[in-house]
């Protein structure tokens, strides 16, 4: 028989022998040989599928950590606002991160944080700051790529991405949508959908954020309410990230126009960030994307035939534009679900 080592030449002596036991005649021979043959290449095959899987999850979640670190607190001043979510996560995530010598024993730290709030007010963005600043490896999944993308083999996705978060250690994996995923137990779920569950939570449970093994599980939601209670307690930070106030969607708006000739007073700025009420970071984009196009329409409109836009000869950015890109992008976050977000947070989340 050929060497252990070599699986596949085991498998073909085995086929051999085989075929040469059916030969003389010798059928339950054969059969054994058979057996032995189809086994060896069953299991090949399944450590195969596991390797690819583990590829795959390379493939498509990871994003290594930057090769120079950025200098501390970089990553999360380019984010607006969010100071007690960024409190939270500093002493949660990178200070254990970065010094996990220290957090042991009581100050042991979470592991796993859940970031829930309304759509658009930059969980995801917050989460990349954080992994950067804690200089880990980042694992980014979407929880219905985990139910309809890879349909059939979720549990081994799972698996094969907590076992990769664990080799490239320190690493924070982030689960999108979490929701869909991780919601109440029913009485309709399906039974893929129960796996795939069960096969997170136990893989969850296994994480540890010691000095030796450093992993979190951080997860996004715009419905914190239909989590399941199982999920909530292994979330053991909470925290919401609300609609910017003034001054983040000051901050917000002099970033966004920072690359663009404006003619805006600092009146008209300030005029502009209190009609922005009720709009997310993601909203406050979408209006400064739509104003940018207002001196191109402008400049278009006075093109004789045959002539180019020249973008030296755009007029600047003017309050006008802002105006009339404010009919066009409205909230997208309707206000009576800012309540749902409140309630929640006064009921589970990480208080200021």
């Amino acid at each position: 028989m050929a060497s252990p080592h070599d699986p596949f030449a085991d498998a073909r002596a085995s086929a051999q022998l085989a075929v040469a036991a059916d030969t003389e005649g010798r059928a339950a021979s054969a059969a054994d040989h058979y057996e032995r043959a189809a086994l060896t290449i069953s299991k090949v095959a399944q450590r195969m599928r596991a390797h690819e899987l583990e590829t795959r999850v390379l493939e498509e979640t990871v994003v290594m950590p930057p090769k120079e670190p950025p200098p501390p607190g970089s990553e999360l001043a380019k984010i607006a606002g969010l100071g007690l979510a960024k409190r939270v996560l500093e002493e949660a995530v990178i200070e254990p991160f970065l010094n996990p010598g220290v957090y042991t024993g009581l100050r042991a730290p979470p592991r796993g944080v859940l970031l829930f709030g309304p759509p658009g007010t930059g969980k995801t963005l917050l989460a990349r700051a954080v992994s950067r600043e804690a200089k880990a490896c980042f694992f980014s999944v979407s929880a219905s790529a985990l139910t309809s993308k890879w349909v059939g083999e979720g549990e081994k996705m799972v698996r094969a991405l907590f076992s990769v978060a664990r080799r490239y250690a320190p690493s924070v994996v982030f689960v999108d949508e979490v929701d869909s995923l991780l919601s109440k137990r029913s009485a309709g779920e399906n039974d893929a959908s129960r796996r795939i569950k069960t096969e997170f939570l136990v893989q969850m449970d296994g994480v540890t954020t010691g000095e030796g093994d450093r992993v979190l599980v951080m997860g996004a939601t715009n419905r914190p309410d239909e989590l399941d209670d199982a999920v909530i307690r292994r979330f053991q930070r909470r925290v919401l990230i609300p609609l910017p106030d003034a001054a983040g969607r000051k901050t917000m708006l002099a970033s966004l126009v920072a690359g663009e000739v404006t003619a805006l007073t600092k009146a008209e700025a300030s005029q502009i960030v209190s009609m922005t009420k009720g709009y997310s970071g993601s909203d406050v984009r979408s209006l400064c994307e739509e104003a940018a196009q207002g001196p191109v329409r402008e400049a278009r409109a006075s093109l004789r035939p045959g002539e180019r836009l020249d973008a030296s000869a755009l007029p600047p950015l003017r309050m006008r534009h802002f105006v009339e890109a404010l009919r066009v992008v409205r909230p997208s976050v309707p206000p009576e679900s800012l309540a749902m977000y409140e309630d929640w947070a006064r009921a589970y989340a990480v208080r200021s």
